[in-house]
Order: structure tokens, then sequence, then C-alpha cells
């Protein structure tokens, strides 16, 4: 029986790994807070920390246990780029009633890498004491140590390149003497055009290299980890794989020497039982099952049958106490399983299995992009708790204690918390906030994007040494990628100002945007005078308070990796009235940092809504307490100033890409554009989902008068327009109303935009800024613009703006198809609809018209016909099924129409028969209006042909146009009294007379 402990950490952020020695009695862990701490288990079962030491200057990611005949030895890998191996010293006994003090020591840093190391493992004990590491830049390395009692002296023996970024790898733990080594490595690329993911290397004892010797093709999807399990005894190789779920294939050797391949894959089992991303699988030590992780917080057991087939074993699920901390670890007893990282949530349609959520999600147009996901009641609860902080009201279900099993209060559960989450989809702001994208899609938002910005921005800083990192100010923008931290200028040597102690400024981090709490490092900025940083205006030199930016590169950057460089230095120098200037400027391979003023007012979507610029987006723009719109004389100047800045830019062959209010800062009367370098960076713009729906705004000058023209219309309105084109413009003067229908109307938005020229001399600005010539004539010649490119600095941005307007023509083409096949579809639907309706509508008239006869033909039967013989009648019909054939050529005749004929002849009581006269004519029915009183559904109580039912019926059909019936009546007994036998076949000669 599997039993489940929760182990309350002292970790102060994420834990990525946790990994138990070769005996199963000490662990280890290790954690975004840079320390590794290291447990024991006492006799009676209880964990407790043993070790706790800051192994490295970024997030540690893995560690491994060395085998135990090389000694308490454990290796860590982290996102500084660096490997370090620790050896566990035991110091001398000084108190006979105590144990001997241990403490752990780094042996050497492995510095090989350029990128964050992701992974290490050590090699089996049959290799030696070996290490592989594999890193974000697509290398394994090998590390071997020539003399296990040196573990100071490591020696880099190969290096396997990949050219993809690295997640993981596993060794094959199989007895090298069978089979060469082999090491399996992962990938976690998101982009699908780089194949496979998983990769399989042999080590050729005659070339003395790694060699790749297989790609596992059909794993497309990021992969987590990967495991090679045990060989005890079996002739193939299994390889487990941590992905989207878990997948296992079988690895037979190729014996043929001629053959292509060295290995033939099958696939042997695929489970979804996680329903979410799976991050961790492991072996048992005969390799007889496995063991798995995800979001889902279960571990979960796998078994091979007797018939090869493999199944659930066991499922084990940690129940949380309220009062565990969140950075608690979930430890498995006995088993190697690690529960991993943090768990992140999902979105979707909701259906419900057992006590869980299922949630199928769908992003685009396109089925095949579509996944599901295990979910309970308090994952919403805790999203809902994230977006209380916009000031949205939004309808989730309350918890319910008691009760709460019954299947109508789940029921009425689903439909609530389908209705809750199809809120908080269509609320833009809502969707693009970092709670909601983690809960709907874990894949592509688990990244601690926050953290990787901070480490980031602290090392590109630390290299220029001009600058100090401050406190975060968390997530006050609306881009998940792109964080602001406070930043000050290093005090030059010893000298500050008098009446001034030292002030040492420390690496700070708080209210972090990729984990669900704020997290703080144990160091802190710390004054003599002991005053929050965000309660100064200036530092201790006089300069004005400074704002960092980091953004990642968006999937528009376009410019070379050996250019950017160069384009951003030359950018960092732009000069112009009219455009926010950058104090500094700097990248790397992931992104760029900008340092700029920050000024308290915030931008000009800040002013409108007036809202603090330090606090969350959500609760600045969920909904803000008060719109102001701006007067027309300042809204015409400030629509001026940024025109002449947009001017600027595509004069230097440069777009900006990104015109809104959250760009805009307003200082003095003067309206000043910032973020222009989003355009270099990359990054999709803020109306992009806006303009692809237009297939004539495919230009870079178009786009950014669109975005103009959206700026223009939230200066003038207070609020933003929430559609591509605006329906209705009122309130506003002719002129102003004249501009923004020029840029904003449907039939604009369809046929072409105004240039900037254009606009500039729109009779709107004539009239309510007619001097912002002479003023800007006069503001030039004090601060004459100045932005200078290189020739190749040119050429790429030339090439980028080439690219961007194809890449946004192809996703317009993408969207137009799609809207194309949405309406065909549409009316494909329409038009099923349409006819099945009318179907549906004739054949109840044709039910109706059946009934509406046969009863007629009940009430005009002959009189002598007693209720016994209807009832015969009626019991014949309804045993002689489907329709009967006349004789007549020209009709068919239902069975009752013939079985309720009147027979030829009737038998009295003593056996003779007699013709029986003809029936008298009986009221007959007026128009068909009253027909309905036969078309209902219930059953008659009584039974046909009863002397109730010949009431009921001569009472519903009585009195209405006599005058008609005796022509009707006529007609049905002579339709009842045809001679057949009179008719006589023809030839088509004769029937043509």
């Amino acid at each position: 029986m599997f039993e489940t402990q929760i182990i309350h950490t002292e970790h102060k952020d994420v834990i990525h790994d946790v990994a138990y020695d070769y005996y199963g009695q000490r662990m280890a862990t290790c954690s975004s807070d840079q320390y590794v701490k290291v447990w024991d288990q006492n006799e009676q079962g209880v964990w407790s920390v043993s070790s706790s030491w800051k192994s490295h200057s970024g997030s540690v990611w893995r560690l491994s246990w060395a085998h135990p005949e090389f000694g308490q030895v454990l290796a860590t890998s982290s996102f500084d780029r660096t490997v370090s191996v620790w050896e566990e010293t035991v110091g001398e006994k000084t108190n006979p009633a105590m144990p001997p003090l241990k403490r752990w020591v780094r042996r050497t840093n492995l510095v090989d890498s350029r990128t964050s190391v992701t992974d290490v493992k050590f090699a089996p004990k049959s290799q030696g004491l070996m290490l592989a590491a594999c890193s974000a830049d697509g290398v394994i390395r090998i590390y071997e140590a020539p003399d296990i009692m040196n573990l100071s002296q490591w020696t880099l023996s190969h290096e396997i390149s990949v050219k993809i970024p690295l997640s993981c790898l596993t060794w094959n733990p199989s007895m090298f003497r069978l089979h060469p080594p082999m090491i399996a490595a992962g990938s976690d690329d998101s982009s699908q055009s780089t194949g496979g993911k998983v990769f399989i290397f042999e080590y050729s004892e005659n070339a003395r290299r790694w060699a790749k010797t297989e790609t596992i093709n059909s794993i497309t999807e990021p992969v987590h980890d990967i495991a090679f399990a045990p060989n005890v005894g079996r002739s193939y190789h299994i390889l487990a794989v941590a992905s989207k779920d878990v997948q296992i294939f079988n690895l037979k050797p190729i014996l043929d020497p001629t053959a292509n391949s060295r290995l033939e894959i099958q696939a042997a089992a695929q489970f979804g039982d996680h329903y979410c991303t799976v991050w961790r699988v492991t072996w048992n030590i005969t390799g007889t099952m496995l063991a798995s992780t995800g979001d889902d917080g279960c571990v979960r057991m796998w078994k091979m049958n007797y018939l090869k087939n493999w199944r659930c074993a066991a499922v084990l699920k940690a129940e949380n106490s309220e009062s565990a901390p969140e950075t608690s670890v979930t430890a498995s007893l006995k088993s190697s399983i690690v529960n991993a990282t943090a768990k992140y949530y999902k979105r979707g349609t909701i259906s419900h299995p057992g006590q869980e959520y299922v949630l199928r999600v769908q992003r685009g147009p396109y089925p095949e992009n579509s996944w599901r996901i295990l979910r309970r009641y308090n994952d919403f609860a805790s999203l809902n708790k994230c977006l209380q902080i916009s000031g949205i009201d939004l309808s989730f279900p309350g918890k319910k204690l008691i009760g709460n099993m019954r299947p109508d209060f789940i029921a009425e559960r689903l439909n609530a918390l389908q209705e809750y989450i199809n809120q908080v989809l269509m609320n833009p702001i809502l969707a693009s906030s970092l709670p909601t994208k983690k809960f709907i899609d874990p894949d592509s938002y688990s990244t601690p994007f926050h953290d990787l910005a901070l480490q980031y921005a602290s090392m590109s800083l630390r290299t220029d040494g001009v600058y100090t990192l401050g406190q975060s100010l968390g997530p006050i923008g609306w881009r998940l990628r792109k964080h602001y931290f406070k930043v000050v200028h290093k005090p030059q040597g010893n000298k500050h100002s008098p009446g001034h102690s030292t002030t040492k400024h420390h690496l700070i981090k708080s209210s972090s945007q990729s984990h669900g709490k704020q997290h703080t490092t144990q160091v802190c900025v710390t004054t003599s005078t002991e005053k929050d940083y965000n309660s100064s205006t200036r530092d201790h030199s006089g300069r004005d308070d400074l704002i960092l930016s980091w953004t990642e590169f968006g999937p528009d950057r376009y410019i070379d990796e050996k250019e950017i460089h160069t384009v951003l230095k030359n950018f960092g120098g732009v000069q112009h009235p009219y455009i926010v200037p950058i104090e500094h400027i700097a990248s790397n391979d992931s992104g760029a940092l900008v340092i700029r003023k920050f000024y308290k007012q915030g931008s000009l979507k800040d002013v409108l809504c007036s809202a603090s610029p330090c606090n969350p987006f959500l609760s600045k723009y969920g909904s803000p307490k008060g719109r102001t719109p701006l007067p027309l004389k300042d809204l015409a100047l400030y629509a001026r100033q940024i025109l002449e800045a947009i001017r600027f830019l595509h004069s230097k062959g440069m777009a900006c890409g990104h015109v809104h209010c959250g760009n805009v800062i307003v200082v003095d009367g003067i309206a000043k554009l910032m973020d222009v370098e989003n355009f270099i960076f990359g990054v999709p713009s803020f109306y992009r989902p806006f303009f692809v729906q237009h297939s004539k705004i495919n230009t870079c000058e178009a786009i950014d008068v669109y975005g103009f023209g959206h700026l223009l219309y939230e200066m003038c309105m207070g609020y933003p327009l929430q559609d591509s084109y605006a329906r209705q413009i009122s309130d506003c003067p002719d002129s102003l109303k004249s501009l923004l229908e020029s840029i904003l109307s449907k039939d604009a938005c369809k046929s072409s935009l105004p240039t900037l020229d254009q606009l500039t001399t729109h009779p709107f600005f004539g009239e309510y800024a007619g001097h912002f010539n002479e003023l800007y004539a006069t503001t030039i010649a004090v601060q004459k613009p100045h932005l200078k490119f290189s020739t190749n600095a040119k050429e790429q941005l030339k090439l980028a703006v080439q690219k961007t307007e194809n890449r946004v023509r192809e996703e317009q083409r993408s969207v137009k198809n799609q809207k194309r096949l949405v309406r065909v579809q549409e009316m494909m639907t329409s038009e099923e609809e349409k006819k099945k309706i009318k179907q549906k509508a004739k054949h109840e008239q044709k039910q109706a018209k059946l009934r509406a006869q046969n009863s007629l033909q009940l009430n005009n039967g002959p009189p002598g016909m007693g209720s016994s013989g209807i009832t015969a009648t009626v019991h014949l019909s309804s045993s002689t099924g489907g329709i009967v054939k006349s004789d007549s050529a020209n009709s068919i005749t239902s069975p009752q129409e013939a079985l309720m004929s009147p027979p030829p002849h009737a038998t009295d009581s003593g056996g003779s028969t007699s013709p029986q006269p003809p029936p008298s004519a009986p009221p007959i029915p007026g128009p068909p209006s009253s027909l309905p009183l036969f078309s209902s559904s219930e059953p008659d109580p009584a039974a046909p042909g009863s002397s109730g039912t010949g009431k009921m019926l001569a009472k519903s059909i009585s009195g209405d146009e006599p005058s008609g019936g005796g022509k009707r009546s006529a007609l049905l007994q002579s339709i009842c009294n045809f001679n057949k036998s009179g008719l006589k076949k023809v030839g088509p000669t004769e029937a043509g007379k």
C-alpha cells in the first residue's frame, strides 16, 4: 500500500526538482530561490533538512546523485549557465553525544555552456564517474573525472550538438558490455517546424565519439522529461517520454550491419489520463513499473501485463492541508517520482467526469489546435481570486460543503462554471491576463517569465556597471513578456552627498508575475534612513527616477542577430521633441532592456482612466472608476504632435506599429511617443487582432494610421473602441467626426486609409490647432530631430518592414479564408435547417389530412355496422402494416381506407345475405380550419368505433357548412362503390386520342 506525506519546505520560490539517492533514504530539492536542500529520513519515517546552502546565482533547474561507490556527490544545473559538483564532507567528532558535523563543499564549477543548463545526469556506475549536461544552446556536454579521489578536476570529453534547445536527458542504465553506451535527449522547443523532439545517441568504441542514432519524429510536442528503463533480461530498450501525455517506446536493436538504422522504434503505449501536461517520468529499479506526474497533482503508476499491454496500476494523490504553504513539496515515499514545479491550468468547454471537470480547449479556428485538461472547483476558485483585482463583476458559483455530490447540484455547478469561463474569455482584459493564460494554456505560459527577465536584466546591468536594479513594478503592463523594474545610478566611488550615509542597493524581486503569490528574496533594498524605494522621487545624486523595461523578442523580429545590436545602438541616440528619449538600451539573444525616465503621472491612458501608473494592469483598466475625454484643443494638439513623431520615424525608414494611449506620455502640455523600439523587437501590435480583419490595412504606414485613429477615438470619447471599425460616431464636432470616419469607418477600412501627410492637412487640425506649425518650427529650432542608422542597419530595417508586411498579408488571407469557410458552413446549415423545417411542415400537413379523411370515413360508414365490426376492422388494420396498393394505376390507399370500406354484402343472424342500402349523408365539416381538432397526439380514452367516440366526432364536426355536404358525401360514396371490373387496358395510341 502506498502512503503519501506532505513535507513543508523552507524554499522561498518554486521547487523545480526532487531526487532520491541510490538507497532512497536521502532526498535533495532545488528551487528558483537558488538553494539546494538535502533531506534525511529517520527511523520513524520523518523527513528533516540536514543541509541547506545557496548553490548558484540563478534558478537551480535539476540535480542528480552519483552512485554511492563514489561517495555522497551531487551535481546541480542552473540558469546561471553552470554545472556544480558538490561533495559531502564529514568533520571531526567533537562531542560524543552529537553526530559529526557534515557540510557540502563545491568541488568544481563547469562553465562551458553559453546559455541556461537545463538538465544534468550522472552516468551509470559501469561507465565510471561521468556526468552529462544539456543546455538551451542545443549542446550535450559529457564530463569525466579522471581521478575519483579528486573531484575538483573534470575534463570535457565530448560535445554533442543538436542545434535546438534541449530540456532533458537520460542515460541508458543497461549493462554496457551488452549494449553500447546510449543517451536520449528531449527538447521543449515549441516550434513545429523542428520535427521530432527526442534524439537517441550511441557511443562508438571504434570512432571514440558519440553519434546520433535515431530521432523519434512522432513526438512533436515539447518534451519535459525522458527516462530509460533498466534492462533486466530484455533484448530491447524501453524509453518513457513526458510531454502533453505519457508515451512509451520500445527500441529494438537491428543486428544487420548493412541496415540504415540502428534501432527499430515501436510505440508501445500512450496515456492521456493526466488530462494535462506531464512533467516527470521515472522507472523502478527493475524497469517494470513507470511513475508519472503532471499538473493534475497525481502520481500515476503504470505496469505492463502478461499481454504486454500497459495499464494504470495505481493513482496517488496527496491531500494538501489548507495550512500548507504553496512552496511545499509532495513526496511519494519509497518512490523516485518527482512532483515538479508549480501547477498551471487550462480553459475550455467543461464536462464533468466524477468529481473533476474536463476542459476542452481550442485555440483559433482550427480543430487540430486543441487540447483538454482536468480541473477541480478549487482551481476555478483560485482563478477567480486572482481576477477579483480587476473589479469586474463575475458570476462565480459559491462553495457548498453539504450536498455537493448530488447529480442535480453537479449539473447546476457545471453550467455555472461554463458561464463563468465564458465571461472571462469574452473580456479582452481578463482573457489577456497571466492568471487566465496559465489557467487555459499552461504549456505556453508555464515559463517563469518574470524570473527570467529579472536574471537577464541583472546580468546585463552587471556587465554595464552603471546602473543598479531596484524594485520590480509588477504586472503594470498588458504584455506578459514585458517586465518593469526601477533602476538607479551606481554611486561613483566612495563619494556621497553630505548628510547621507552610504546607501546599498541590492537585487530585489517582488510581485512576481510568474507565480500565484508574491515572492521576495532574502536580500532587500536597505538605506540608512530606512525609507522605501517607492517613497523617494530622486536618488542621492539628484537624478530623476528611472524605469527599466525588459522585453522578449517577438515573432516579427526579422533583423539579423548580428545586426540587431548595431541597430539598437543607433536607435538609442534618437532625439525628437515628441519622442521620449532613451537613457540606455542593451540586448542579448533572448530580448532587450530599455531604460527611460519614470513619469509619475503615467501614460495618457492612465490620465484618461484616472489611474495610478504603478497599479496592476487589471486593477487600472478592468473597471476604471472614471473616464475623462480630453478637451478638443488639447486633443488636436496632442494628436498633431503624435503625427509628427510617426512621420519622423517613417522618414528614417522605420515604422512604429504600436500607436495607442498606453504608449503616449503627456509632459507639460507636450505629447511624446514611447516604446517605438517595439518594431525592432518584433512584438505583436496592440491592435493586430483588429487590422488583420481588413485586407486593405497591409502596410506599416496604414497600420500606424489605423492605430492613430484608435488613439484619436479614445482621446475623444474617453473609452477605447472595442471593435475593428466604428459603426457610428457621434457627440463630436463635424470636422473631428470626418477625421475619425476617414480612418475608422467600415467603408474606409474596406477601401483605403489616408496617408500620414493627408492627415496633417485635415481641416480639424486647422480649426483646433492652427498654430501648430509655428510652434513646431520653433521647437525643432531648439531641439533638432536626430536619428541616424548605418548602411547595414538601413538595409536590415527595410527588410524587416517588407517581411512584416508580408506576414500581415498572409495572416489577413488566412482570416479571410476562414471567414469565407464559416459563411459557407452557416449557409449550408441554414439551407439544411430550412429544408428540414419544410419537410416537417409538409409531413405534419399530410398527417393532418389523413387523420381528417379517416374521421370522415368513420362517420360516413353504413348504419348497420356495430361497434364489434369496427373494432375488428381497426384491429386488423393495426396488424396489417404498411401501405396497401390499389388496383388503380393512379392512386394508393392506406390500410385504414381499404379496410374501412363497406363490404358488398352483410350477413344477418340467419346466415342469408342481402344487399345493403346506401347510407344517408350525415352533416359534413366545412373548411379545413377545423382539422386541428383531430390532430392531437394524446390517446383517446374510448376505443375506436365506440359510441363515445362517435358522439365526440359528431359533436366536433356538426353544423359548419351543410350546403356543400351533399356533393362531398356523394363523391366519397362513389369512391367507396367504385366498380373496377369496368376498366379495360388501352394501348398508347388509344390513350393519346
